[in-house]
């Protein structure tokens, strides 16, 4: 385990992991985080959850 990050209990949640790194982000746009959300959300579902 790395301790500069402790365990994440959003880690498995794609929206609290996208607000999390967009913290870290450059401000994207209402429409770029939308399109990113849909994306991951998309994945989400392929991975079988």
């Amino acid at each position: 385990m790395n301790p500069k990050s402790p365990h994440n209990p959003f880690a498995k949640d794609p929206e609290a992991e996208l607000a999390k790194r967009l913290k870290h982000a450059k401000s994207l746009t209402r429409e770029e985080f939308l399109k990113r959300l849909e994306e991951i959300q998309k994945n989400s579902k392929n991975s079988g959850n």
